[in-house]
């Protein structure tokens, strides 16, 4: 499964793909199954946790979930049609 967001915590827009590491922390943590997002839906609190995850991964940022989520100027799922990847 890929979950790509459009996320712009002050840096400006940044497309992030969540990883397989990303996607592992996020149902450990969630205690669910990527996969039940499909016939439950995704929140903007799953796509903001699951960017942070990526994003910390690669270095990109440092702190809390909560200070990335106060950081947060917009985010929004892109599309496996639209992904650029």
């Amino acid at each position: 499964m890929k979950i790509t967001v459009e996320v712009d915590y002050g840096k400006g827009p940044e497309i992030v793909t969540a990883s397989p590491m990303a996607i592992i922390g996020w149902e450990k943590e969630n205690r669910t199954k990527i996969s039940n997002l499909a016939s439950n839906g995704i929140g903007v609190c799953d796509l903001a946790d699951l960017a942070y995850r990526q994003l910390k991964l690669e270095g990109k940022v440092t702190g809390s979930l909560e200070d990335f989520e106060k950081s947060l100027i917009d985010i929004d799922p892109v599309s496996e049609e639209s992904d650029p990847k």
